[in-house]
């Protein structure tokens, strides 16, 4: 994948970001009121279970998320050091 390509697509989610927060809120909801509030303790002992994984799956993708970000922070400012030292000529 270019860095091109990765910067349409980043876009395209920051774009869709308020239909991502949407979607999460009525996720969140369908959840609380259908399965959470359920009288089968099996049901909410297995979400439980479900938000645990995902909890402990994510931070990972955050570190490797964190690292890209200062890897293309630094080539950005390498480059616009290196343009603004070529201008001072």
């Amino acid at each position: 994948m270019t860095t091109e390509t990765a910067s349409q697509i980043f876009m395209a989610i920051m774009a869709a970001g308020i239909t991502v927060w949407l979607w999460a809120l009525i996720m969140g909801l369908l959840i609380w009121f259908l399965v959470v509030q359920s009288d089968n303790a099996t049901i909410r002992w297995q979400v439980f279970q479900t938000l645990h994984i995902a909890h402990a799956l994510w931070p990972p993708f955050l570190v490797m998320w964190y690292y890209r970000i200062g890897r293309r922070r630094s080539r950005v400012f390498v480059e616009n050091l290196i343009s603004s030292a070529e201008s001072l000529d």
